[in-house]
């Protein structure tokens, strides 16, 4: 693919983007008295990252102050004992001991999430035996993400996930779950915080977290990054910078936010090592097959604004406008296959991937929070509706390379004749898709013991399409109902039904319905240590149809399901002795209940045949998943960190031919602290332990590193 003549975005982004920040400080929003530092409604979290949905304020005959609209758990607005799903927040303190670096390091420490890489350019995850990419919902501050992005924590004060049908809340793909990352804003406090790191791999970041309280109303904050590495293996440089300032306005009844954010990432894609026979090839782990001159370059930018507004003590208003993109230009080399060509003589195809994709999302969400009485019976009442507009423009093209001796004896050859396109693989066209999706909430208060949450979102969806994509109109009602009963002050029982859906891809041509999700589940959550410790334990029962696969003719029809069931546990909290545990544990027994593919063998009309994989596993939906992590700080600064994580065996593909061994992994980290100046040092996979995660084709898979080491320090001035 010729790279696209727009060029990566310069630091003249961050100028205009800081000028405008600086229109907003200087409005006469900036005014008034009050301590804007009081009653913020989103602190920065404490040292004991909780499992709750969200906090609340019991007053009698009052309705509490409308949480931020930024969160899954602030959108609900339940007390944690109260919600009838599994919902896990992952804390900035949590994520600072573990010196979590992308949302993928953060995920690792929730249960049912299996983490993956996606070629180097891009986070991915499977949630309860579901790809992430099809079956979840990724949000930044509550609003959709743009797909297939590499997301930095250097601004997040927590990731939060909730795990299940999520419809009744966002609609459309929130089929598995939900995941939240939720950007700090200002503080009110006046403060600048340095980090700088470097380690393995030469990798280098240096961050900046500057927070001003402009007036007693008002603040800004502003965050930094960058970071360079070349990576564990050849060909694997990365280099990413962002910026992302926020502006926080807090009358008496009324909060206004704005924030702009700016991502830059240059990364190369990573096809990783062939399988050759049934075995991963035996070449060293460093080693690439990948083609020269590989690249990709994502620019990432995102604005919101957020406004708040406590109308009486029982209605509140909420109203969210946001914008965000995504210019996405990449080549890549897939390894498709390999073989013996003679014995000790092996040759992997590749073919290359060219992509050049820019994705517009525009939106509002407009809500009503009311808190009404009849009887003996409270009603805490969320409606509102969502407008929303995603733009894709997209071209996608497949080239044949010429192939690669395996053995490290030959070296891999280059491309000696132009590549060929491969009739058939090219995706290309400009698609809109708008959508309006009114919606209702319902918590019902029976007594202090007995609530019941009841909820539906109607999604009303416009697909106009070209080229090779379809047009098309769905239309698909998500409903919920839960309960939940208090069995005494710190111990609950909960039981939740809930459908999703995800609108077929525009790839699939012709009209078909909405894919389906339905899920069941049942719970109970518990305190313990006068609060200081809580736990949970969920067992869901997750089936997804309406699958759009090829029958034994090769015409596409919707007979495909998934099945997930499954029993997860998570404890988090402080223990006595000032010892802060984390513990997630998953056991997933999923299933493809009704499954074909379309195997091409050739480039000929006929060279192809339907597949069927009903009764195998899905790809990379291991049956344990499991976490811990101890940690604990001394009186002198000093203190330790450490974990062990393990993923037990798991197929890469529906085919289930090849399975990837399970693995143990512990890490380290030492950290320590002397007034202003916090200093750490982080090991990662401290055996040394040789595993393997996914790449993008079933013809390979991606080494992971060995012993990585990262030290660093931030100072606050």
């Amino acid at each position: 693919m010729i790279r696209s003549s727009a060029a990566p975005a310069s630091p003249g982004a961050l100028l205009r983007i800081l000028a405008f920040t600086l229109v907003l400080v200087l409005s006469p929003l900036s005014g008034t008295p009050n301590a804007f530092a009081q009653d913020d409604g989103q602190a920065e979290s404490d040292d004991t990252p909780p499992l709750t949905v969200a906090d609340t304020v019991d007053v009698e005959d009052e309705a509490p102050e409308a949480p931020p609209l930024v969160g899954v758990g602030a959108r609900l607005g339940l007390d944690p004992l109260e919600t009838p799903a599994s919902y896990t927040e992952v804390a900035h303190p949590l994520l600072a001991d573990q010196n979590a670096l992308t949302v993928s390091d953060a995920l690792s420490n929730v249960a049912g999430v299996n983490v993956q890489t996606g070629s180097g350019t891009f986070d991915s995850f499977f949630l309860r035996g579901f790809d992430g990419l099809s079956s979840a919902l990724l949000l930044t501050d509550g609003s959709i993400e743009p797909e297939s992005s590499t997301l930095h924590l250097y601004n997040i004060d927590r990731v939060e996930v909730l795990r299940g049908s999520a419809g009744f809340l966002y609609g459309g793909r929130a089929l598995a779950g939900t995941v939240n990352l939720v950007r700090e804003r200002p503080t009110g406090h006046d403060f600048t915080q340095v980090g700088l790191q470097g380690g393995s791999f030469g990798t280098v970041q240096a961050t900046i977290d500057l927070d001003r309280a402009l007036s007693s109303r008002s603040g800004l904050r502003i965050n930094g990054l960058w970071r360079e590495s070349d990576g564990f293996r050849d060909l694997n440089e990365s280099e990413s910078w962002a910026i992302n300032p926020s502006f926080l306005w807090r009358g008496e009844r009324t909060t206004v936010g704005v924030v702009l954010e700016h991502v830059s990432n240059e990364q190369q894609p990573d096809g990783g090592v062939p399988i050759v026979g049934g075995r991963i090839a035996d070449v060293e782990p460093e080693r690439s097959f990948d083609v020269a001159g590989d690249f990709s370059e994502q620019d990432v930018d995102r604005f919101q604004l957020n406004l708040e507004h406590r109308i009486s003590d029982r209605l509140s208003y909420r109203q969210k406008l946001y914008w965000s993109s995504l210019d996405w230009q990449s080549q890549g080399t897939l390894l498709t296959g390999a073989f013996e060509l003679f014995p000790g003589v092996s040759v992997v195809s590749r073919t290359r991937t060219t992509l050049d994709d820019t994705q517009r999302f525009y939106g509002t969400q407009a809500e009503l929070r009311y808190t009404a009485d009849t009887g003996s019976i409270r009603h805490e009442i969320l409606t509102g509706v969502e407008v929303t507009r995603l733009e894709d423009d997209v071209d996608f093209n497949v080239f044949l390379l010429s192939p690669a001796v395996v053995e490290a004896a030959f070296p891999v050859p280059p491309i000696d004749l132009p590549p060929f396109p491969i009739p058939g693989q090219a995706r290309f066209g400009d698609v809109s898709t708008t959508v309006l999706a009114p919606f209702v909430i319902d918590q019902i208060s029976f007594s202090e013991r007995l609530k019941v949450l009841v909820g539906a979102r109607y999604d009303d969806i416009d697909i106009d399409g070209d080229g090779t994509i379809a047009s098309r109109t769905d239309s698909q009602l998500s409903p919920l109902a839960g309960v939940t009963f208090a069995a005494t002050d710190t111990l609950s029982l909960y039981a939740s039904w809930a459908e999703s859906f995800e609108p077929q891809s525009t790839l699939v041509q012709g009209e078909l319905d909405p894919e389906e999700g339905e899920q069941l589940e049942v719970g109970v959550k518990k305190t313990f240590l006068d609060g200081a410790l809580q736990a949970s334990l969920a067992v869901f029962e997750l089936t997804k149809t309406n699958l759009a696969i090829p029958d034994q003719f090769g015409f596409t029809a919707q007979t495909g399901e998934q099945e997930s069931r499954g029993v997860e546990l998570e404890i988090a909290g402080r223990l006595p002795g000032e010892l802060e545990l984390r513990v997630a544990y998953a056991y997933t027994d999923a299933e493809l209940v009704a499954f074909r593919e379309l195997v091409v063998f050739g480039a000929g009309p006929t060279d192809f045949f339907i597949a069927d994989r009903a009764g195998n596993a899905p790809p990379f939906a291991p049956e344990q998943l499991g976490r811990v992590w101890l940690s604990k700080r001394f009186e002198n600064g000093f203190g330790l960190g450490g974990g062990v994580r393990y993923t037990g065996d798991q197929f890469i593909a529906a085919d289930n031919a090849f399975e990837l061994d399970g693995y143990v992994l512990l890490d380290a980290s030492l950290f320590y602290t002397l007034g202003d100046l916090q200093l750490h040092l982080d090991a990662r996979n401290l055996a040394d332990e040789e595993y393997f995660t996914r790449a993008l084709g079933v013809g390979s898979v991606v080494p992971a590193p060995g012993v990585e080491i990262l030290g660093g320090f931030r100072y606050t001035l």
